[in-house]
């Protein structure tokens, strides 16, 4: 009966709360981050574990107002001086747009997303956003579940095995397409080929490889002073398979012999290697992609562009795991340009999209 009056002396839900959940304890032993959030999306509570969702560090009722994307450290969030909610790209956040849906209907309502957080982290997530009244106040309750391994194993099902597969069938159909050849000159014309395929196969596995390690900070790099025109010839030679595909042209850019660049030529020949996947996707046979290099006095800056155009409805997204540019939500290889240029090559990586002047990806690395 005590404790029935002291509930109903409570006037605000965040009073209400604190008690609740100070004295029971029940939701920072779950293994859900949970957080409450108000009719303006403010956090109002927020239990222990999702310090570890985000790697924060503040107490559990102490929120100033934050919202969502704030409480998270989102990278689109932090591109306004208003945080979450702001920002050029908040108004395509799935994450938001479900809170308000729920908030507005009264209904139940999930949803699973990736949220790119700040230094090149990144948090997938599933949410269940609960509505509910208080005080005839409309708040929601979230629970919040890391499927980061989930959606791991779903991309890898999707498009790892199947570009692998696929490689490897190439492969074997040429193997088995030089068993019943006798003309040795016509044999030898087969080996670019398996080359070819044999290197991208590698570069698929790879690429998977350095992934998991870069997320889990194990990555190793080598770094050393690199001739910046030796660099560009190396991966003309490596991106032929790729030109081949759509014969297609690749431009390049005159470098004098004596430029150097000091970093990880293998993580930077990656970077590189998805730019101009990238860009071949959206070029017609005949076509030409471009490849510059602009030396700067303290650092030096690649560029790969095409003619293509990215749909502004996804521009936002393309650096978050599991985006693409082609909008249908199936590559890495974006992803992948972040993290491994920014985090181990302490450069930045962005990109430009205009209907007047194409694609071009950037890359700007310390000399």
């Amino acid at each position: 009966m005590e404790a029935e009056n002291k509930f109903q002396n409570f006037k605000t839900f965040q009073e209400c709360a604190k008690w609740i959940f100070e004295s029971v304890n029940i939701l920072d032993v779950t293994a859900s981050s949970f957080i409450i959030i108000n009719s303006k999306t403010q956090v109002v509570y927020k239990n222990e574990n999702i310090n570890a969702a985000y790697q924060g560090d503040s107490p559990k009722f102490d929120t100033d107002g934050l919202q969502p994307g704030d409480l998270f450290e989102c990278a689109n969030a932090a591109l306004s001086k208003d945080g979450c909610g702001t920002s050029v790209n908040c108004p395509n956040c799935v994450f938001r747009n479900t809170i308000e849906k729920a908030l507005a209907s009264g209904k139940v309502t999930t949803c699973e997303v990736v949220l790119t957080l700040t230094k090149n982290r990144m948090l997938a997530l599933k949410a269940i956003i609960n509505p509910f009244i208080f005080h005839d106040n409309k708040y929601a309750a979230i629970f919040i579940t890391n499927i980061y391994d989930t959606m791991r194993i779903r991309m890898m099902s999707r498009v790892f095995f199947h570009d692998i597969l696929n490689l490897a069938g190439a492969m074997q159909g040429y193997i088995d397409l030089m068993e019943n050849i006798d003309d040795a000159s016509a044999l030898k014309e087969s080996i670019p080929q398996l080359k070819s395929i044999s290197s991208q196969l590698l570069e698929e596995i790879t690429t998977q490889r350095d992934i998991l390690f870069a997320e889990q900070g194990n990555l190793k790099i080598s770094m050393g002073q690199i001739n910046i025109r030796e660099f560009i010839s190396v991966l003309r030679t490596h991106i032929q398979g790729l030109l081949a595909t759509k014969a297609c042209f690749v431009d390049l850019p005159e470098i004098p012999a004596d430029e150097t660049v000091f970093t990880d030529h293998k993580i930077l020949e990656r970077i590189l290697y998805n730019m101009i996947k990238n860009a071949i996707e959206f070029v017609h046979a005949g076509e030409h992609i471009s490849i510059d290099v602009e030396l700067l006095e303290k650092s030096v800056r690649f560029s790969v562009h095409n003619n293509g155009i990215i749909p502004s409805n996804i521009r936002n997204m393309i650096f978050q795991f599991g985006s693409t540019t082609k909008g249908s939500g199936h590559g890495i290889g974006t992803y992948s340009m972040k993290l491994l240029g920014e985090e181990f090559l302490k450069g930045q990586v962005w990109f430009e999209s205009t209907e007047d002047k194409g694609t071009t990806f950037y890359i700007e690395i310390p000399r």
